[in-house]
């Protein structure tokens, strides 16, 4: 340790970012044509920015400022004109479930939380209050439910009240 706080680490990074001197001679062993490579380039170049000329238009005149349409107008004319074709007239959404009758709510569907007052749903909030570590929160609602909801999630309440604490 007494050898590092003599280190003059300022003066090492120095010579690391110091660059090395190149000699010119031995740079002979590399020979590049440069004038070569730079064709290439410029022949690539043209290859992918080759670009068609805009065919000119027959009617081709210089546009003044009578020539351009107010977006106000044009929204007026697509608002009162008529489809040919409405798309979403002909909109099947048969999605073939009716064999699956048995299976699907009906006319009646249950909702499980209204069966218990909503108490249900409270302790699933609860439940959410553990997972995220947030037990003041999850006690509260568990107080909450064993207080005035009805016996069965009182249970499901008194077994959760057991576990936090």
């Amino acid at each position: 340790m007494a050898d590092l706080s003599e280190t003059d680490f300022d003066s090492l990074l120095n010579e690391l970012a110091a660059p090395d001197e190149l000699d010119i001679e031995d740079s002979s062993e590399f020979d590049v044509d440069f004038d070569s490579l730079l064709k290439e380039d410029l022949v690539d170049e043209e290859v992918f920015n080759h670009e068609e000329p805009a065919p000119e238009a027959e009617d081709a005149r210089p546009l003044g400022e009578d020539d351009f349409v107010d977006i106000d107008s044009l929204l007026e004319q697509s608002d009162d004109a008529e489809l040919e074709h409405e798309p979403y007239n002909d909109v099947n959404i048969d999605l073939g479930l009716s064999e699956f009758d048995a299976l699907l709510a009906g006319d009646n569907p249950t909702d499980v939380d209204a069966e218990s007052g909503g108490y249900s749903a409270k302790l699933d909030l609860a439940r959410a209050y553990i997972e995220i570590d947030d037990f003041d929160s999850a006690l509260k609602v568990i107080e909450d439910v064993i207080a005035k909801g009805p016996q069965e999630v009182q249970e499901e309440a008194l077994s959760l009240q057991a576990k936090l604490q």
